[in-house]
């Protein structure tokens, strides 16, 4: 994360390190000997978590949203000998290989760790920061995206405000069906 708060530059080097991780995995991804079902368990279990790692702190925007759903079509379509020119839809690739958008799955993990968050006791640091606003005029222009805001921007996309959710994490199975359907929601 930059000064400024900015998380680009860390996804960015989060989908270069998973490209290296998988680009050394070549022959496992060319063997013919292995079936497409333990090459798409090996990507789960090898590269995805290399692209993962610390995203529920992430402020996701779109442009980053797509960056890494593209580096994910990659790897899968590398796995199926699939090209671009064959003209099959990113859906069917995740049909194909049972898998979901990164984006999906960094939405559920920014809504458990929030829901963690939320639950936590007002003292705690984590739970203050998370309602914390600063004093004074901000600068001119459109607010800059923060991880509040995009985790605002997942709750009301179902129609729960930033309040509403402090009472709603307390029932855990309540909070992961919100978690899930926020996932699903934020793809359409």
């Amino acid at each position: 994360i930059t000064a400024e708060g900015d998380t680009d530059t860390d996804i960015s080097a989060r989908i270069g390190k998973a490209a290296s991780v998988f680009r050394r995995m070549n022959p496992v991804w060319n063997s013919g000997k292995i079936s497409r079902v333990l090459k798409t368990k090996l990507l789960q279990s090898v590269v995805i978590p290399t692209v993962l790692y610390a995203c529920e702190t992430w402020k996701i925007t779109t442009k980053m949203r797509n960056k890494l759903d593209a580096s994910q079509q990659r790897c899968l379509r590398k796995i199926l000998h699939i090209t671009y020119r064959d003209r099959i839809t990113n859906k069917e690739i995740y049909h194909r290989t049972g898998t979901k958008p990164l984006s999906i799955t960094i939405t559920e993990r920014r809504m458990r760790y929030a829901g963690h968050v939320l639950r936590m006791t007002s003292d705690r640091h984590a739970k203050t920061s998370m309602f914390w606003k600063p004093e004074g005029k901000r600068k001119r222009g459109r607010p800059k995206l923060t991880w509040r805001r995009t985790l605002q921007k997942d709750l009301e996309s179902r129609g729960v405000s930033l309040k509403d959710a402090e009472s709603l994490a307390k029932d855990r199975a309540e909070w992961r069906r919100l978690a899930a359907q926020c996932a699903l929601h934020g793809r359409n």
